[in-house]
């Protein structure tokens, strides 16, 4: 994920995968 739009699609699909980035 490397775009805010990407972030926000990607966060709609996987919550989970989210906190992992952000991480």
């Amino acid at each position: 994920i490397s775009t805010s739009s990407d972030f926000s699609m990607e966060s709609k699909k996987l919550p989970e995968e989210e906190e992992k980035v952000l991480k």
